[in-house]
């Protein structure tokens, strides 16, 4: 039986201590609130600790081995060298340890108490915390923002018993590489864990249920894409359905109906990257009468529910990235503070980056999306290989696409596969953000531009 402990009061109160929720909670404290923080297992949650770090740093590891095979058509002799796992492992850790540390001092040098415990909202907005030993803990707080995160999809229970399937919290810790890895999904992180794994020695196959790799971005980025990573050795299922998956001799047999095929696969491990989804249950928001749409907390552009006083941001309220998360943090600390804040989210400029090689990234509509929406689209392109710095790194493959009103010159998506891309698009969104068009990028002067023209 748990035990209940007298309440404290607060201003803001923070469910969930990952991007979106420390970030707020720094924010609020900046404005000079008392700020409480909820975080049911580790300040940071899942990119910090198993998602979007640890997957970046060990990308970055193998984008400069592959810098490294190409050494020698740069005029370079490197020898022999070698991909050493477990310093691999130290450093991926060590990174995280020390975004952990970075992350809890800005915390405690601006005054935000941190509280470990699971935390849910009562019927009369007060906060209670679920402590590790069971004891109740009541919050009074005179705002509260909902960053809860989100959690993987899952295949039906009678696919995923096994020690050999693995899902993205887990596939990041490991010792040894498997022979044959088949993943689950052939989204964003699917396509990451991809490319790491078969950088690493695995044979890797990607089974999608839809027609193409990466469904939500535009698809003449994703067939290029498409045929590289097929290119680089990793095989690549799409219209593929999952049917049974069986333990067999340490390895998994995996059932597909590949376009209107039955398919057998076998691998050593089974990685599901499936779509995540919100983490909202037992909560309290059904009590409270939040309004949640298709999984997700809705929420309008300045982050706030349906509720007076409670706010949602992240995954938590249908977000997909940790700068769209941080971003929401920001807005919905602001508004909770200050009553004359007019801090909004533009959900039009939220750039998207995939870290394979060549990377991609991408801001606003798709060519099909914008198509679909009625609008009179121009379409412009420039390859890499016609520019001079991307000869010069001898790193030339992909191209820039940009998508535009036709009567308008309003850009209206930018999408580029190739060198750099995810920096590269920060200057799309910034343009798009200040309205700018494409002749004010063009005639905005770039150093090493160098385009060959003629």
């Amino acid at each position: 039986m748990s035990k209940q402990s007298s309440s404290e009061s607060y201003d803001i109160a923070v469910i969930g201590a990952g991007p979106g929720g420390y970030t707020a909670a720094i924010r609020a404290a900046q404005l000079k609130v008392k700020v409480i923080l909820v975080e049911e297992k580790k300040v940071g949650g899942t990119c910090t600790n198993v998602g979007c770090i640890p997957t970046k740093t060990l990308l970055s590891s193998l984008e400069l081995l592959s810098e490294v095979k190409k050494a020698e058509a740069l005029g370079l002799s490197v020898g022999n060298f070698k991909v050493d796992l477990s310093e691999l492992m130290r450093r991926k850790n060590e990174v995280v340890s020390r975004l952990i540390q970075g992350i809890e001092f800005l915390l405690q040098s601006n005054g935000v108490r941190i509280f470990f415990g699971r935390g849910a909202i009562t019927r009369d907005k007060k906060v209670e915390i679920t402590q590790r030993d069971c004891v109740k803990k009541v919050i009074d707080a005179r705002k509260i923002i909902m960053a809860t995160g989100s959690q993987p999809a899952r295949l039906p229970v009678s696919m995923q018993e096994s020690e050999n399937v693995i899902f993205y919290e887990d596939a990041l810790d490991f010792s040894e590489i498997p022979p044959r890895l088949a993943i689950a999904g052939g989204g964003s992180e699917g396509i990451e864990f991809a490319y790491i794994f078969s950088k690493l020695g695995s044979q890797v196959t990607v089974l999608e249920t839809m027609p193409h790799i990466l469904p939500r971005e535009d698809h003449e980025i994703t067939q290029y894409l498409h045929h590289k990573i097929v290119k680089d050795g990793i095989k690549v299922k799409t219209n593929a359905e999952i049917i049974s998956v069986k333990d067999s001799a340490g390895h998994q047999i995996i059932q597909a109906r590949i376009k209107g095929q039955e398919m057998t696969i076998n691998a050593e491990k089974l990685l599901v990257s499936l779509d995540r989804r919100p983490r909202l249950e037992n909560l309290g928001l059904e009590e409270l009468g939040v309004e949640v749409v298709d999984g997700r907390i809705a929420v309008n552009e300045k982050m706030e529910t349906n509720v007076a006083d409670v706010y949602a941001v992240g995954d938590a309220s249908g977000g997909a990235y940790a700068h769209e998360a941080m971003e929401g943090g920001i807005i919905a600390a602001e508004n909770a503070v200050k009553k004359e804040s007019n801090s909004r989210m533009d959900w039009s400029v939220i750039p998207r980056c995939l870290f394979t090689v060549p990377q991609v990234a991408a801001v606003g509509l798709t060519e099909e999306e914008a198509k679909k929406r009625g609008v009179d689209v121009k379409v412009g392109r420039f390859y890499f290989a016609a520019n001079a710095r991307a000869l010069t790194l001898d790193d030339y493959e992909g191209f820039v696409k940009m998508i535009t009103d036709a009567e308008s010159q309003e850009i209206l998506g930018v999408h580029i596969v190739g060198p750099n891309a995810s920096e590269l698009i920060a200057e799309a969104a910034l343009a798009m953000r200040l309205e700018a068009t494409p002749e004010d990028i063009m005639r905005t002067m770039h150093a090493l531009r160098l385009e060959l023209l003629l």
